[in-house]
This record gives structure tokens, sequence and C-alpha cells, in this order.
């Protein structure tokens, strides 16, 4: 399903020639002057408007395209549909299947959560260079890394800056489920975050993120410690093509 949001006069009497099967229009004037208008004003009347409506978390709307209707421009929002979070007996369920939704683990007790699945830490990496990222889908480079000795105890000190992690556990999704990836709260209560990507459908390998220490007294990481969890999300239907990136099968 696509939304189609008018930009500017009154909406058209007839359906718009864009909408399709079981699409549906919703007029919302956002800015006269669009394309020319700023970006995020048109960001956050979006979300604004989805929050007032209701759509919910399980709609992530993603502008696609500008269409022209007669006098009337038109964005156009892809979305993708999604079901609620997994809970622990629906991932435990998952565990069961081969592969299972989780290889590597230290303890499954300890990291399946209410409502996902805590990644334990591997390797800690300094980058090195600078990365870059091209229009062209190839042209992209990725900065070099240096790993980090663990101290005795398998303890790290970690001075304030950007570092990459890798996790241990391989992940396999299958075509109907997607994931999210969160810090543990402990780690934002001293100044830490971690960033990451999505897990797309089809995905599997080890996967790595970053780690951003903003504590000006640094922090301390034991390997094998609890970093990040995973929220996995069921698809309103498998996709029919899984991730094909450069990143399938990473780090296995």
């Amino acid at each position: 399903m696509f939304l189609m949001y008018c930009l500017s006069g009154r909406p058209p009497s007839q359906p718009s020639p864009f909408v399709r099967g079981r699409d549906r229009v919703v007029v919302k004037p956002l800015s006269p002057e669009y394309p020319n208008a700023e970006h995020e004003r048109f960001n956050a009347q979006i979300v604004d408007f989805h929050r007032r409506n209701s759509f919910g978390p399980a709609h992530l709307p993603v502008a696609t395209g500008i269409r022209r209707a007669g006098t009337f421009w038109w964005v156009v929002l892809d979305q993708l549909a999604i079901g609620p979070a997994l809970d622990r007996d629906s991932l435990g369920q998952l565990f069961q299947t081969k592969p299972t939704l989780v290889e590597g683990y230290r303890s499954l007790e300890q990291q399946l959560q209410p409502n996902g699945f805590d990644l334990t830490l591997n390797q800690v990496s300094r980058l090195s260079s600078p990365g870059s990222m091209g229009a062209a889908p190839d042209d992209r480079e990725l900065s070099n890394t240096e790993p980090l000795n663990f101290e005795p105890g398998d303890w790290l000190e970690l001075a304030p800056g950007p570092y990459l992690i890798d996790f241990n556990e391989i992940v396999n999704l299958p075509l109907n489920v997607m994931a999210l990836g969160r810090p543990r709260s402990s780690l934002l209560r001293s100044g830490v975050a971690i960033h990451t990507a999505v897990w797309d459908a089809g995905y599997r390998g080890r996967s790595q993120a970053l780690l951003v220490v903003h504590q000006s007294a640094g922090y301390r990481v034991q390997k094998g410690a609890r970093l990040l969890q995973l929220v996995f999300y069921r698809l309103a239907q498998p996709v029919s093509q899984g991730y094909q990136g450069r990143f399938q099968g990473e780090n296995i």
C-alpha cells in the first residue's frame, strides 16, 4: 500500500491516476512551493500526521517520489506493512527451526528477552581511515579498522570516540522476518550509544555495529557482555527476494 499527499491547492474531484487497487489517497496540504520546501518540515508533518491518525508503528512510510496531476503536487509514500514485535514465546519457536534464528549464543536463558534477543560482544576495533559513500550502488569505501586487545579478564578500557564492534552470534532471518537493534539501557545511562542499520529479511551473518563512547571519562566493557537487543518483526507476507547485499554471510 502507498499513501499520496496533496502538496498544494485542492485535491482533484476524481481519484488520482496514481492510485491503484487497494491503495488509498490521503489529502494533506503541506507547502505550495514544494518541491523547493525544506525536507525537514515535510518529514515532520508526515510524522505528525501519522501520529494523529493512529497509523501506529506497524506502518513505516518512506517517500519514494513526487507526482504531478494537473496543477497538484503529490508525494508518494510506500508503506512496509509489518506485524507487532515478536515476544519471547514466538521467538522461542524460531529457535526450534533449522537453521535456528540465532546461532552461537552463550546462554539462551539470559539472552532471550520478553521482546527480543541480546547480542554479545566479540571484538572491538578502532576506525583508522576515512570512508566514503558515492551515488552509485558500489561507489563506497569502508573505513579500515584496527582490532583492540582485551586486557586480563577480557576487559577493555575505551576512550571517548567511535568503535566498530563485532558480535558473537550469527543471525539467520527467514524471508518473513526483519529485525531492528537497540542498545541496552545501561549503556545509554553511562553515556554510550550503539548505532545500527536494518537487519533485512533473508539476511544471514555475524553482524557489526557502531559503538560511540560519549562519556568524557571513557567506558569499560568486557568480552561477551550483552550490548544490543535485536527486536524481530514478522512481515505481512514473505519478501520475494531476501537481502542480497555485500554483507550477506559476513564474518562467518
